[in-house]
């Protein structure tokens, strides 16, 4: 019976065994954009009007690092992501930022300009503890004058000190 009960719990991960990754990443491919991202953007954070804040907003430096001209929305494509450790998944949160226009091309590494910004204002309440917020950015390759189908996606983790 012992041996049933252990067979059973470990059928229970759906995980390969040969997935090493922590939870919290193997949640986020669930409903993260796209697989395979980060390859063709590199994103930082900026502070360019003082250090990032829980309640302010902040700049996500987006650098195509492809061989590929990038179009990305006048949002681009941004999401603002938190993980609840507790449920071991990912919920989307609002940002506050309204954005208009008709989007940017982003040329290819060695080209100009091969970077742009999003603005990023998560709507979260002012805490009196750290919270870890994940951007994502997407956006499409653009070839022969146009946006294609091809998504290109990126994220980076966010610390905001209360």
């Amino acid at each position: 019976m012992c041996i049933l009960l252990l067979a059973r719990a470990c059928s229970l991960d759906k995980r390969p065994e040969s997935d090493t990754r922590p939870e919290k990443e193997v949640a986020f491919a669930e409903v993260g954009p796209i697989q395979g991202v980060n390859g063709r953007l590199k994103l930082t954070p900026l502070e360019l009007s003082g250090p990032v804040i829980q309640g302010s907003e902040f700049d996500i430096d987006i650098e195509n690092i492809s061989v590929d001209a990038i179009w990305f929305a006048p949002d681009r494509g941004a999401k603002i992501w938190i993980y609840d450790e507790v449920e071991g998944k990912w919920t989307e949160i609002r940002n506050k930022i309204v954005y208009s226009g008709v989007g940017t091309v982003v040329e290819p590494k060695g080209n100009e300009p091969s970077r742009t910004l999003a603005i990023i204002e998560p709507d979260l309440p002012q805490g009196n503890a750290p919270i870890t917020i994940r951007v994502t950015v997407m956006g499409k390759v653009y070839r022969d004058g146009k946006p294609t189908d091809e998504d290109v996606g990126g994220w980076v983790d966010v610390t905001l000190p209360p």
